[in-house]
Parts: C-alpha cells; sequence; structure tokens
C-alpha cells in the first residue's frame, strides 16, 4: 500500500505496470514526473511515488525517497529535458 495525500492506494487496484523499453531512462521518467509535478504543483514525493508505482519494472529496488531526492538530475543522458521556469510560467499561461 501507498499514501498519496490523504488517499491510501491499495497495490492490488493499480493497473500493471508500464513496460520497460531500454530507450527510456531513469532520468528521463524522473524528469518527466519533475515536469508535470512543477506544472500542476504537486509534491516532489507525489511525484516520486507516482514513478514508483507506474514505472515500477525501471525503479526495482529504488525507494520512493532516493527517487524524491533526484528527480532533477541532469546526468547521464536524457531524452526529456527538465523545463525552465519560464517554460514552466508558458505553460501556466503565467
Amino acid at each position: 500500500m501507498y499514501m498519496l495525500r490523504h488517499h491510501v492506494i491499495c497495490q492490488a487496484s493499480l493497473p500493471p505496470p508500464i513496460t520497460h523499453h531500454d530507450s527510456v531512462s531513469q532520468n528521463d521518467l524522473k524528469h518527466l514526473a519533475w515536469n508535470i509535478g512543477k506544472v500542476y504543483g504537486v509534491s516532489g514525493y507525489d511525484c516520486a511515488l507516482f514513478v514508483k508505482i507506474a514505472f515500477s519494472n525501471w525503479f526495482k529496488g529504488t525507494t520512493v525517497e532516493t527517487i524524491k531526492s533526484s528527480l532533477r538530475d541532469s546526468r547521464g543522458e536524457k531524452r526529456i529535458p527538465l523545463f525552465t521556469p519560464e517554460d514552466i510560467a508558458a505553460i501556466r499561461g503565467v
């Protein structure tokens, strides 16, 4: 079971995890979560939990706290860049 904000999510009620593809890295998925979280005001913990649940095949043996602490990791090859503050403002229409 996972705690997401104030809701308890039972593992049995979740859809199966997304199939692992070598062309997508852990950093890509963390950047995706970071970008979505920044645009919609989602906490780092909830972004990390989303990644852990939805992409569990990429993050076996990785804790939610470890994912949270490295959501903005810019090392290594990546296909999904981090949004800049300007990107976020443009998306929000500010």
